[in-house]
C-alpha cells in the first residue's frame, strides 16, 4: 500500500524558537471538532479548552504561552483546507 502524502516518515525542520509551538500543534492530534456528513468528515477547528490543557501540561512556566497559541492558530489555519480537502 503507498504511504499516504505527508506520511510520518516525511521529516521537518523545526527552529528552536518554534519548537513549543510545534509539539503543542502536534499533541493536538485528538483536540480537532469534525461533524460527519453524508459524503465526508469535515474538520471544523482545534477544540480550545483542549489545546489549553495541553499547553498547560506541555509547556514550561517559563514559556510565552501567548505565542505558542497564537503559533498553534496560524497551523490550524493552514491544516484546515487541507484536512479538508483529503475528506472531500
Amino acid at each position: 500500500m503507498p504511504e499516504p502524502e505527508g506520511s510520518s516518515d516525511e521529516s521537518v525542520e523545526v527552529w528552536d524558537e518554534h519548537w513549543d509551538s510545534f509539539a503543542v500543534f502536534r499533541a493536538c492530534a485528538t483536540q480537532w471538532k469534525v461533524a460527519g456528513t453524508a459524503f465526508a468528515l469535515l474538520h471544523l477547528g482545534l477544540d480550545y479548552a483542549g489545546v489549553e490543557a495541553l499547553m498547560r501540561n506541555l509547556l514550561s512556566d517559563t514559556a510565552d504561552r501567548r505565542r505558542v497559541f497564537a503559533d498553534v492558530l496560524v497551523m490550524e489555519a493552514e491544516a484546515l483546507p487541507i484536512l479538508n480537502e483529503a475528506s472531500a
